[in-house]
């Protein structure tokens, strides 16, 4: 199989907004001249620190599988101890529209897995390196990646940490993540 790790994205210029810069607050409705009613409009900066909650991985989750059969809370491997402080996902994003804020502590690699459809991921901030069988490329900020249904790869978060979104197709059906023995994993 050829693997074909891409990275893309714009980098930097003066139309991009600094890291943790936000516009806060409603907007004022077009022609109103500032006088006028607000459009309700909510802001989230993905980079501060609120709005992000603790979210180990869920073995028992119906999607969860193991890739030597069987369910992932059936595995030989010991996912809370895996998991354990390392994932957070954003609170304020509406899943309805696809998209899933997630940030991971420094250095930690979320362990080799794949899905049963595309996926897009964009880094935010930080680095995350993504691994698929001998290819490597390291994302930055404003880069990102997709990533083939079906093709096993593992994330790492730069020293920093990482700061990224993932997003599926919206028509799609629920994400089915079948996850592989790796050397990131905790045994039991």
């Amino acid at each position: 199989m050829m693997v074909d790790l891409r990275r893309t994205g714009h980098r930097g210029g003066d139309d991009v907004p600094s890291a943790g810069t936000s516009s806060r607050g409603p907007l004022d409705s077009p022609g109103t001249g500032g006088q006028g009613a607000t459009v309700p409009i909510e802001f989230f900066d993905l980079l501060d620190d609120d709005g992000w909650e603790p979210r180990p991985l869920d073995p028992s989750a119906p999607g969860a599988r193991w890739s030597e059969g069987g369910a992932l809370a059936d595995a030989p491997v010991d996912v809370a101890a895996t998991f354990d402080g390392a994932r957070w996902i954003a609170t304020a994003i509406d899943p309805t529209f696809g998209l899933t804020g997630i940030r991971l502590r420094a250095d930690f690699t979320v362990p080799r897995h794949h899905h049963d459809q595309q996926v897009l991921r964009i880094v935010f901030g930080g680095t995350l390196t993504v691994r698929a069988d001998d290819a490597e490329v390291e994302l930055r900020t404003g880069e990102f990646c997709t990533i083939d249904g079906d093709l096993p790869h593992a994330l790492t978060a730069g020293p920093g940490g990482v700061t990224y979104t993932e997003s599926w197709h919206l028509e799609a059906p629920d994400v089915t993540t079948t996850w592989h023995p790796d050397p990131a994993w905790a045994t039991r």
